[in-house]
C-alpha cells in the first residue's frame, strides 16, 4: 500500500461532503471559505499519512476503524472552532453527513463484492477509492440541491432553543449506521449492510427535516411573539403623540375663548386712543404666545414621532442626542422603521444609565438612497458584552436570554434583503445596515 494512494484514500471522503457541509454555513465562517477548505484539507492529509503508518504497524480493522473515529471526532470539533454560530446547529449538520459520507463506502462495498470482485481483489484500495470519487461526484448537485433547499433556510434560524437537542436524532442515526460496519459483518451481507445503512439514511434525513421545520415554526412563533410587544410598543408611543396632541388642541380652544378678551380689552384701549397701553399690552401677550417650534425630523409621521417621543426622552435622562434623517413619505413601511428605529434607540439610551455624564451620547443618521435606506446608531455603554451562539444577551433578563429588541432590528432588517452589522470599540456600540425597499 503506498503512502499516496493511502491519502488519497483518505481524501476521498472528505472530497465532497465536508465542502458542501461548509457551504451551508459560508456566511458564519470565522475565516474565509478557501482558506478553511485548504486548512481542513491539510488535516486530512496529515490524517492519511497517519493511517498509512498505522496500516503498516497495525492489521486489526478494530484499531483502524477506531483512528477514523477518532479523526471524525476531530472534524467535528474543527467545526466548532471555524463556524460562527450554535454549536448545537453545528453539531447537527455534522452529524447529518455521517449517514450520507458512509453511504459512498457502502457502495464501493457493493462493486467490491458484487459488481468487480476481481478488480477489488488487485489492489482493493485504489478501487474502493475511485468509486466514492465517482460516486460523490454523481451525488454532489442533487445533494447539494437537496440540502440547499430543505436545510438551508432552516439553519438560519438563529433561536437558541428552537435547536436544544435536535442534533441528537442525526446522533443517535449516525451510531446505527457506525454499527452496521463492515468490519463486524461478513462481507458476503454487504447487500444487507447497503439497505440498513440507506434506510438509515433517509430516515435519518425524513426526521432532521421534520424537527427542523418545526423549529421553524417555532421560530416563527417567537417573532410573532416579538412583533405583537413591538406593535404595542407603537400603539403605547402612539397614545402619548395623541395625548400631545389632543392637549395641544384643548390649548387652542382655550387661546380661542381667551383671544376674545383680549380682542374686547384692545378695542377698548383704541376707543380710548391709550396707543402706550395698547403696545404694553401686546408686548405681553406676545410674550405668553407658545413658540409653536415642534420637532421635526423627517417627512414619515409616525417615524417623527418615534423620533420625537425618544429624542425628549434622552433629553429628560440628560443624554446628548443627535439625530440627522433624510427619509421622505412612504417609501419604506412606516411601522416596520419605527419598530427596528425605537428599538436602537431605546436600547442606546438603556446602555448609558450608568455612566457619567461626559460619556453619554447618542448619534442617530438616517439617509436615503433611491429605494436603499441606510441607517448608523452609535452610542456609548460601560464596555460589557455578554453573547451566547453570536446573540447578544439583555441586561433585562440577567444576561441570559437574547435581547428581544435586537432579535426584532434583525428579522426587521432581514425582511429588507440587508444584515445587520455590529461593532463594539473603545466603548462605543455601533449598529448599522443598508435596506432595500421591498
Amino acid at each position: 500500500m503506498s503512502l499516496l494512494l493511502t491519502v488519497f484514500y483518505i481524501l476521498a471522503d472528505a472530497f465532497v461532503y465536508m465542502p458542501m457541509r461548509y457551504i451551508m454555513f459560508k456566511d458564519k465562517l470565522r475565516y474565509s471559505y478557501p482558506g478553511t477548505m485548504a486548512f481542513l484539507f491539510a488535516v486530512c492529509l496529515i490524517e492519511g499519512v497517519l493511517y498509512f503508518f498505522l496500516q503498516n504497524m497495525v492489521t486489526s480493522n478494530v484499531t483502524n476503524y477506531v483512528f477514523r473515529l477518532i479523526f471524525m471526532v476531530i472534524h467535528i470539533c474543527l467545526s466548532f472552532y471555524f463556524i460562527n454560530d450554535n454549536w448545537q446547529k453545528v453539531l447537527f449538520l455534522a452529524l447529518l453527513f455521517v449517514p450520507v459520507g458512509i453511504t459512498g463506502v457502502t457502495v464501493s462495498g457493493i462493486f467490491e463484492i458484487v459488481v468487480m470482485p476481481g478488480l477489488y481483489a488487485v489492489n482493493p484500495m485504489l478501487w474502493e477509492t475511485i468509486v466514492k470519487v465517482v460516486f460523490a461526484l454523481i451525488m454532489y448537485y442533487p445533494l447539494y440541491q437537496l440540502f440547499d433547499k430543505m436545510l438551508k433556510p432552516i439553519l438560519d434560524i438563529d433561536a437558541e432553543k428552537c435547536w436544544q437537542g435536535i442534533w441528537l436524532v442525526p446522533g443517535v442515526f449516525s451510531i446505527i449506521t457506525l454499527w452496521v460496519s463492515r468490519s463486524f459483518l461478513p462481507p458476503e451481507k454487504i447487500v444487507f449492510i447497503a439497505l440498513i445503512r440507506l434506510s438509515v439514511l433517509i430516515g435519518c434525513f425524513v426526521c432532521c427535516v421534520s424537527l427542523s421545520k418545526t423549529a421553524k415554526l417555532v421560530e416563527e412563533n417567537t417573532f410573532q411573539k416579538a412583533q405583537a410587544e413591538n406593535m404595542k410598543q407603537l400603539m403605547e408611543l402612539q397614545e402619548k403623540q395623541y395625548e400631545k396632541i389632543s392637549n395641544h388642541i384643548s390649548q387652542l380652544r382655550k387661546n380661542n375663548h381667551d383671544a376674545r378678551h383680549h380682542i374686547r380689552a384692545l378695542m377698548s384701549l383704541a376707543n380710548e386712543g391709550n396707543l402706550e397701553q395698547i403696545k404694553i399690552y401686546l408686548e405681553k401677550f406676545i410674550e405668553k404666545i407658545p413658540s409653536g417650534k415642534g420637532l421635526f425630523f423627517c417627512n414619515d409621521l409616525m417615524l417623527n414621532a418615534i423620533l420625537e417621543y425618544y429624542y425628549s426622552y434622552a433629553k429628560e435622562k440628560s443624554i446628548p442626542i443627535d439625530i440627522k434623517t433624510d427619509v421622505p413619505e412612504k417609501v419604506f413601511d412606516s411601522a416596520d422603521l419605527s419598530v427596528l428605529v425605537g428599538n436602537l434607540i431605546e436600547n442606546a439610551v438603556e446602555a448609558q444609565e450608568n455612566l457619567a455624564d461626559e460619556e453619554k451620547f447618542i448619534n442617530l443618521k438616517i439617509k436615503t438612497f433611491g429605494d436603499k435606506i441606510y441607517f448608523v446608531v452609535e452610542n456609548a455603554f460601560d464596555g460589557v458584552i455578554n453573547t451566547r451562539n453570536g446573540q447578544f444577551l439583555s441586561h433585562k433578563r440577567d444576561n441570559q436570554t437574547a435581547g428581544v429588541g435586537l432579535q426584532s432590528v434583525n428579522e426587521i432588517v432581514k425582511k429588507y434583503n440587508g444584515e445587520l452589522v455590529i461593532t463594539t470599540d473603545n466603548k462605543v456600540f455601533k449598529c448599522s445596515a443598508m435596506l432595500e425597499s421591498v
